[in-house]
């Protein structure tokens, strides 16, 4: 019995390892104007802000986006290297795509993410220090 009790105890220490990342951070919503404008430009208003739906998925996005310290992060969840996410060009062709130092300038919008998620979704670059979390959408 000694034996089971243990057995539990560790794995729940173990359990407990796994989702201790550090946070960071999360994202700051008053961006919401910077980041689109920098990358839709002339289109912003046509593309995002002429529909109210638009505007609150886009500001749920930075609502939904945490920061964590890649250091603490556990290697045993599923990362998705931004190096392999799709780029939104078409409108700012001059857009810089290396991610920020500061997470607090990472800009979302450059970027298709998996915005429809239904379970955290997680994001990393070799050149941050900070892995990029993207909680699950509200149901």
């Amino acid at each position: 019995m000694d034996t089971f009790k243990y057995t539990i105890i560790l794995f729940f220490i173990g359990l407990s390892s796994l989702f201790a990342q550090e946070k960071i951070g999360e994202a700051n919503v008053e961006n919401f104007e910077k980041f689109v404008t920098d990358v839709y430009l002339d289109a912003t208003q046509d593309a995002i802000k002429s529909n109210q739906k638009s505007i609150d998925f886009y500001k749920g996005i930075l609502e939904r986006l945490a920061f964590y310290e890649a250091s603490s992060f556990p290697e045993e969840l599923t990362l998705t290297n931004m190096s392999s996410v799709y780029k939104i060009k078409q409108y700012n062709p001059n857009l810089d795509f290396n991610l920020p130092e500061d997470y607090k300038e990472f800009n979302p919008y450059k970027y298709k993410l998996n915005t429809y998620n239904t379970e955290a979704i997680y994001y990393y670059s070799e050149s941050t220090n900070y892995i990029i979390g993207l909680l699950p959408i509200s149901q």
